[in-house]
């Protein structure tokens, strides 16, 4: 009697574990095909808005992005996945999935279970000087970051370009940047106490308890200098072009 009442429901939970995993395989490869068809739309972004007839997809649009992600979504069996929330606006690709993964049973009165996916890219819309109507000059074109405190003549500025070093809360104590001035911890993330992993820059003077703070993450894109006038230029690459 035992065994005629365990043995079901062994299988029946193992039959539960293997569909959960398979579930989540099935999520981690439509995540990365969004991922790889955002970066090739992305790629095609000059050539849909310069060059129309270069471009692989023609002119970027929602119904285009969404079309094309859904052609290179790997075919799985007893998933169902949608598109319709993609777009294309401001330079932006945004592919949105929506996706529903069928049980092979039913457990507990559950068949079905929904999951969502996204990937969001910047267009690589490259950069081409265009003469003034009136003066025929170029206009001078510098780098930002996403904080947007000073501007950038470089691009590979080493505030735009950051070299991580890892390290841990005792040892941080003792170590010194480039211009020999003390680690402090990071106002956006907190250093914890003990052996825990730590982030430094050899430029910087603050040390970082997660690598995904916004203090280490630099995504430097080129403007006009006309509008960053109220920024001030970067000291490192003042000093570089002196």
């Amino acid at each position: 009697m035992e065994a005629a009442f365990a043995v079901p429901v062994f299988f029946l939970a193992l039959v539960l574990l293997i569909s959960l995993m398979d579930m989540m395989r099935v999520h981690t490869r439509v995540t990365l095909s969004l991922n790889q068809s955002a970066k090739e739309l992305g790629m095609y972004g000059y050539a849909a808005e310069k060059a129309l007839g270069e471009s692989p997809v023609g002119k970027l649009e929602g119904a285009v992005c969404a079309a094309y992600a859904a052609s290179k979504l790997p075919k799985e069996a007893r998933t169902e996945v949608s598109l319709t929330g993609s777009s294309y606006r401001k330079h932006t690709v945004e592919l949105r999935a929506a996706g529903v993964y069928r049980f092979p049973v039913s457990f507990f009165g559950i068949s079905r279970v929904k999951f969502q996916a996204a990937a969001r890219v910047h267009a690589w819309t490259g950069y081409r000087a265009e003469e003034d109507e009136h003066s025929g000059k170029t206009e001078e074109m510098v780098y930002v970051a996403d904080r947007r405190t000073v501007y950038h003549t470089y691009g590979d500025c080493s505030h735009l370009q950051l070299t991580i070093v890892c390290t841990n809360a005792r040892r941080v104590r003792d170590q010194r940047n480039e211009s020999g001035g003390k680690y402090h911890a990071c106002p956006y993330c907190t250093g914890n106490k003990g052996d825990t992993v730590l982030y430094i820059t050899p430029q910087g003077d603050r040390y970082h308890a997660e690598l995904s703070c916004s203090a280490l993450r630099r995504t430097g894109r080129l403007v006009k200098k006309s509008e960053v006038e109220d920024l001030s230029v970067c000291s490192r690459c003042a000093a570089r072009g002196a």
